[in-house]
């Protein structure tokens, strides 16, 4: 099991990765941190569907890097196609 280490701050990256972490509907970090790849392939999908209807591309787009940057800081590459 992996452990998080992303460091929670006061600052936008940590804010989208706990709005995404919220969306998720998981308990903690760790927890999104240990679900499969294609699990959290589904999850950005539908995160990003979800915010096409409340955010313009670039605020998506940025979300979209920073849950991407939270998977890489833990050692989890995720490529999206």
């Amino acid at each position: 099991m992996l452990k998080n280490r992303f460091w929670i701050s006061k600052n936008q990256n940590s804010k989208m990765v706990l709005q995404f972490l919220d969306y998720s509907e998981k308990g903690s970090l760790d927890e999104l941190l240990n679900i499969d790849e294609k699990e959290i392939h589904e999850l950005i999908t539908n995160y990003e569907n979800y915010l096409e209807s409340v955010n313009s591309y670039s605020t998506i787009t940025n979300k979209i890097e920073r849950i991407l940057l939270f998977y890489s800081i833990n050692k989890r590459d995720i490529v999206l196609s």
